[in-house]
């Protein structure tokens, strides 16, 4: 950090200096942690004239922010148009086969889940008379995917590192919304210091994370919706919005579990998915949808705690987390798998539906265990029997 030193046209001079040097306060970061209210005091200088200095030294010594509004316009000003078009190129060692798409190419970063999604898939967009790849696999604008798993396996990090990924490579905007009211710049910013980046590439990075909070089903529907309607207008605020992060379903909707409407839950599910594939098919805008999954009682347990009920399964919503659709599968009764929580109506949602688990079932083992499986549940485009093994590090997942 730099040392303190006289500033041209403050009232920051060699006098000031030797006051705080009693203080000890000798460097840029050391004053600017101070309160303005204790700098006064020390000072003798007024709120206008402390603040007026920290704005000069900010100026300095602080960060310089990317503008990404800008260098979006400049691209788009260079390519001639605002969204690009890509074109898929299927191969394999007998045919090659072409497939022309109206729908944007993002890439992960995330080495061993891009192999697993797409790995014979080559994208190339075209600027003017020469083309260039973005890589060998992609997330596809028009794609809503959800990352299911147990509590602390570790979506959160890997919903971090995908939004970190998102801006660096493709300079694009974020929109997180925060349902379990615990997003933390801070973990945010050790990702991308972890990866020994630069001030003015972290800065920009976490000043394109839009984070909205939100504390019910309903907020997160109307959030959307606004969303939708401030694109359709053209607002600057939002165009640049290509990511949307749902961080996670569970904690809102479970707030409904004691609704006296049973079906509240799946209205509002409906209503979700229904803003959600608007934005992804006309505003080529990924959506990543994080779910809890559990391990359900054993079949046996369940037929017993479902005796009693006078509930029918046709009459069953959201609040009914496991539902009993089980009943024509055959399973021991030890026999335990995750699954996802938000019920029936919500499977057939998503595009893509991936797993995370622990590699181990011993729960010492899991502790210890940085590396994680990711498996393929559900998938419009791809086979599901697909996994692959990431490690959960400072960097984030990789």
């Amino acid at each position: 950090m730099s040392k303190l030193h006289c500033l041209p046209n403050t009232e920051l001079s060699e006098y000031c200096l030797n006051i705080l040097a009693k203080y000890d306060i000798h460097l840029v970061g050391e004053f600017l942690k101070q309160t303005t209210e204790k700098l006064m005091k020390i000072l003798n200088l007024n709120a206008a004239q402390i603040q007026k200095i920290k704005t000069e030294l900010k100026r300095r010594y602080g960060p310089v922010r990317i503008d990404l509004a800008a260098k979006l316009r400049r691209c788009d000003e260079n390519t001639g148009e605002s969204e690009c078009v890509a074109n898929f190129i299927l191969s394999d060692e007998k045919q090659t086969l072409a497939i022309k798409s109206n729908s944007r190419c993002y890439y992960t970063l995330i080495g061993p889940l891009d192999d697993l999604l797409a790995p014979n898939v080559v994208a190339c967009r075209t600027r003017g008379n020469s083309s260039y790849f973005l890589g060998s696999s992609h997330l596809t604008s028009k794609m809503m995917w959800e990352i299911c798993g147990p509590s602390g396996v570790g979506k959160t990090q890997m919903a971090l590192t995908l939004a970190c990924n998102f801006i660096q490579l493709h300079q694009r905007e974020v929109l997180y919304v925060d349902t379990k009211l615990d997003f933390c710049a801070t973990r945010v910013k050790n990702i991308l210091t972890a990866r020994q980046l630069k001030k003015d590439v972290t800065a920009g990075t976490l000043e394109a994370i839009k984070v909205e909070r939100v504390l019910s089903a309903q907020g997160l529907v109307e959030i959307l919706n606004t969303l939708y309607v401030e694109l359709k207008n053209g607002s600057s605020c939002v165009k640049n919005i290509r990511l949307i992060i749902i961080d996670s379903l569970p904690a809102v909707w479970f707030l409904l579990k004691a609704d006296a409407n049973r079906l509240a839950g799946k209205c509002l599910l409906s209503r979700l998915a229904q803003i959600l594939y608007r934005l992804c098919d006309e505003f080529h805008i990924g959506v990543i949808c994080v779910n809890l999954s559990l391990i359900p009682q054993a079949l046996e347990e369940r037929q017993k705690q479902h005796m009693g009920s006078v509930v029918s399964k046709h009459e069953q919503d959201i609040s009914d987390i496991l539902e009993d659709d089980d009943d024509n599968i055959e399973m021991e009764p030890k026999q335990l798998i995750y699954r996802q929580v938000m019920g029936n109506f919500w499977l057939s949602k998503p595009r893509l539906r991936l797993s995370m688990e622990y590699i181990s079932e011993n729960n010492v083992e899991m502790k210890k265990s940085s590396r994680r499986i990711i498996k393929v549940l559900h998938s419009s485009c791809m086979d599901t029997n697909g996994s692959c093994s990431v490690r959960i590090c400072d960097q984030g997942v990789v």
